[in-house]
């Protein structure tokens, strides 16, 4: 099973430094767009609001993305 480092990194996102040691809760970086979800201790969501791009991710897989709009 795939770390949510390693899949954020693989998309293209690289995320806060606390971000798997934190409960559940929302993180906005880079300009505001950018965030992550965690919605459980084995499932997160992470994307960018200002294209759309969404990846749904649960133990360790991708196992839901919509690219949004192409830049």
């Amino acid at each position: 099973m795939r770390n949510m480092r390693e899949i954020a990194w693989e998309c293209g996102y690289k995320l806060p430094t606390n971000a798997e040691t934190q409960p559940m809760a929302l993180y906005n970086w880079f300009e505001k767009t950018k965030y992550i979800v965690r919605t459980s201790d084995t499932s997160f969501v992470f994307g960018d609001k200002r294209t759309g791009e969404i990846y749904k991710v649960a133990n360790g897989e991708i196992v839901e993305q919509d690219l949004g709009i192409m830049r």
